[in-house]
């Protein structure tokens, strides 16, 4: 519930740029898919949104970029395949398990 409200809160400021850490850590699906709302309706109105996570459902949903880590360095900028958003950009980060 904080997660959300802290998502509201941000929409009510209109930010330039959000970073978000695991957003949607312990959350139900109905919550997650109310955050993804939340999250998009943001990029929609211009603010710039950054992700840090390990959940590839929340990366895949949102992103328009991923920028993959190991062992904290930087190892692919890739593009999502699905549409940018209409304004601003939301990169979420994944951090990867050490490459063997």
């Amino acid at each position: 519930e904080r997660q959300r409200l802290a998502l509201a809160r941000a929409r009510v400021l209109s930010p330039a740029l959000l970073l978000l850490d695991e957003p949607t850590t312990n959350m139900d699906e109905e919550a997650r898919q109310q955050s993804f709302f939340l999250i998009r309706r943001l990029v929609s109105e211009g603010t710039g949104v950054v992700i840090a996570s390990h959940d590839r459902q929340i990366i895949g949903q949102l992103g328009d970029r991923h920028v993959n880590l190991a062992d904290g360095r930087l190892v692919a900028v890739e593009k999502s395949t699905r549409s940018a958003p209409a304004r601003g950009a939301d990169v979420p980060v994944h951090s990867a398990a050490k490459a063997p």
